[in-house]
């Protein structure tokens, strides 16, 4: 409410947040003020109704997404955008659009990470020879150990690069954005529901 000049004022303001309770309109001005990561917090910890398992998706893609630092792509200068450090009551809908581009963006390059990294591993690049052989006709074994001679002529042949079909799939990255999306929009229904 604050601070009057006179004690008539002061008193026709009380009077009017008193006529607002009365008729069930009035809303408490410091609701809406808490950090979104924390209210997220809050909000899945007294969520009686979820699994475990959920509860530890909503935590990570909380921790991971929501309430981290996302790098913005484009624009002059490096920066980031932390949704959850913004109040409930200032989260605007460019804000969450600016928010949602930067998961999408960010999720994408790090699943094409990790699929670079996955494609070197013992097991792919074995995969690989196997599928290479099997395509020039050579005879190779399902499993087991790979000979030589022909880890060699794969080598020889293809440079030693295994072509991941997926790498270059651009959908890469976005089930874990649309998640993190999808848990944004719940929780802020929620709060609104609640009237925050």
């Amino acid at each position: 409410m604050g601070t009057f000049p006179t004690k008539a004022e002061a008193d026709q303001e009380l009077a009017h947040e008193v006529s607002r309770m009365a008729r069930g309109v009035w809303r408490d001005p410091r609701l809406g003020e808490q950090p979104l990561g924390e209210w997220f917090r809050g909000w899945i910890a007294t969520r009686a109704d979820l699994a475990p398992s959920t509860r530890e998706l909503y935590s990570r893609l909380l921790e991971r997404w929501i309430d981290a630092e996302v790098p913005v792509v484009g624009g002059a200068r490096p920066r980031v955008v932390r949704l959850g450090a913004q109040s409930l009551a200032s989260v605007t809908p460019a804000a969450v659009r600016e928010w949602d581009a930067a998961v999408l963006a960010e999720a994408s390059r790090r699943a094409g990470e990790r699929w670079s990294r996955a494609a070197s591993t013992p097991k792919r690049v074995n995969a690989a020879i196997r599928a290479w052989a099997l395509e020039n006709g050579r005879a190779v074994a399902e499993t087991g150990r790979m000979p030589v001679e022909l880890r060699e002529a794969w080598l020889d042949a293809t440079g030693g690069v295994v072509v991941d079909a997926r790498e270059g799939r651009r959908n890469l990255g976005h089930t874990e954005a649309a998640q993190a999306y999808r848990l944004l929009h719940t929780g802020l229904a929620q709060a609104v529901s609640d009237g925050l």
